[in-house]
């Protein structure tokens, strides 16, 4: 066997059988649930995209509780318990953006069409996921 091939082999073995091979499991948590904090099943899952993030027209992004308001106060802190959390039992965390509504479809749409809307929405993803420590996101739009 050559050096490089029993290197590789050495390495493998280094980075363990079970990293080579690791299942990703991910769950899907609503956003407006985050006061089950306690209980959720953690131990399960490796992944966890928060749901739905809401994209305007403009290519603005926020939370749409409230009837089209923005997180209150309360909101908030357990939106943000949750993340602290999920991050310090180690699992990655991503914004799901969109779900089915035909709104934001449309919104989607009108964003596409536009360079300047386009640079606009993705900067503001880049900054929710920045402010928020999020790992990425992921686009959920049912129909378009």
């Amino acid at each position: 066997m050559s050096k490089m091939r029993l290197s590789l082999i050495a390495l493998l073995l280094s980075l363990g059988v079970s990293q080579l091979f690791s299942q990703r499991v991910v769950a899907y948590h609503q956003w407006f649930n985050s006061a089950k904090v306690q209980g959720w099943y953690w131990d399960n899952v490796t992944d966890v995209n928060i749901c739905f993030l809401q994209v305007d027209a403009s290519g603005g992004v926020g939370f749409a509780p409230n009837n089209g308001t923005d997180l209150n106060n309360y909101e908030q802190g357990l939106f943000e318990s949750f993340l602290a959390t999920a991050k310090t039992k180690g699992k990655r965390l991503f914004i799901s953006i969109g779900g089915a509504s035909e709104t934001q479809a449309i919104n989607f749409r009108t964003i596409s069409q536009s360079q300047s809307l386009s640079n606009t929405f993705a900067q503001n993803m880049v900054d929710f996921c920045n402010d928020y420590g999020l790992d990425g996101m992921v686009y959920d739009v049912k129909q378009l």
